[in-house]
């Protein structure tokens, strides 16, 4: 009967060792090795979307008020096909002749398929909630919806 119980002593003490070494691997080491690579894509992801919005080359060619729509002309290159849910949108962000913030104005991101070397793009804003219409600069940024 006592090789019984040391049997089923080594046993359970084989189980609980093996146990504890499963529950350690999976609270710490597993959740760094997933954090780290998580981490790894994003940083990725964060550099062949800055490299891409780089080489779109953005520019804000003319600014008009038009009754009481703001139009910014602006023009990109075209770097060929862009996905219809890509999540890209533009903002322009608005400044009066003080070089200080108005306002924000959104636009959506192309869905062209086109051979022109660039694209043009008009962008209407509404003028009722900017704080005044003296709009001299606006400056344009890319952004993703994640």
């Amino acid at each position: 009967m006592s090789k019984l119980l040391e049997g089923l002593f080594w046993g359970v003490g084989f189980a609980i060792g093996t146990l504890s070494i499963v529950i350690i691997y999976t609270f710490t080491i597993h959740t760094e090795l997933e954090n780290s690579l998580q981490k790894s894509l994003q940083d990725t992801l964060y550099y062949e979307l800055s490299t891409f919005i780089e080489t779109m080359d953005i520019q804000v060619l003319e600014i008009k008020l038009v009754d009481e729509s703001l139009i910014i002309s602006s023009k990109m290159k075209n770097l060929g096909d862009t996905p219809p849910n890509s999540g890209f949108s533009l903002r322009y962000s608005l400044f009066d002749s003080n070089n200080e913030f108005i306002g924000n104005c959104e636009g959506d991101f192309p869905k062209v398929h086109s051979s022109e070397d660039f694209l043009y793009l008009t962008t209407i804003c509404d003028t009722k909630y900017l704080s005044t219409l003296e709009v001299n600069k606006a400056t344009i940024s890319v952004l993703r919806e994640y």
